[in-house]
């Protein structure tokens, strides 16, 4: 009896296998002719899936999405930072949630447990190296004042330079979820 709350019927997995698309993406500092200025412009205009061919990962399992604003700023309009995410769409990686408190008014403790399966963290890094090269190409750059690795100052060529270990850090680090939770 957790947190004094009466077992009603005993469900061991109940909150276990929890799991979410880690994802991380280069932020585009747009160049002000390429910011959006419709306020209704849905933000994710392109998502592709593809096949990685590592760990296991099966057919579709990756994903590549397209951002025209990350938010909407001033008066509503959206922001002038775009972006290009990547995620792992099949993720082996479970977490679990738990209750904190018997006031339902509380919020769970949630461990996502993102990236904790190493197929997962294999697929993530080759992400992460064609995402350099796709912001490379002209193409893209080319609407860019400045195109940085997720939440960091740095440049895609920092970063695929990094060796294994501090980029298994940093993509630890700043790796996010797709806010597409199931499995509990």
């Amino acid at each position: 009896m957790a947190l004094s709350i009466p077992v009603v019927r005993d469900l061991p997995e109940l909150g276990r296998n929890f799991m979410d698309h880690p994802t991380l993406r280069a932020a585009i500092a747009l160049l002000p002719e390429q910011v959006s200025r419709d306020p209704h412009q849905r933000h994710t205009n392109c998502c592709v899936t593809y096949t990685s061919g590592l760990g296991g990962g099966g057919r579709r399992d990756m994903i590549m999405i397209g951002f025209n604003h990350r938010a909407l700023g001033e008066r509503g309009m959206p922001s002038g930072v775009g972006a290009v995410g990547t995620a792992v769409f099949n993720a082996f990686s479970r977490g679990e949630v738990r209750l904190a408190s018997c006031d339902p008014a509380t919020d769970p403790l949630v461990d996502e447990n993102l990236l904790d399966d190493p197929r997962d963290m294999l697929r993530m890094r080759d992400g992460v190296r064609r995402l350099a090269c796709l912001v490379a190409h002209p193409a893209l750059a080319d609407l860019a004042e400045s195109i940085t690795f997720h939440d960091t100052s740095l440049g895609f060529d920092a970063v695929t330079a990094l060796p294994g270990d501090a980029l298994d850090a940093l993509i630890l680090d700043q790796a996010a979820d797709a806010q597409h939770a199931a499995g509990t």
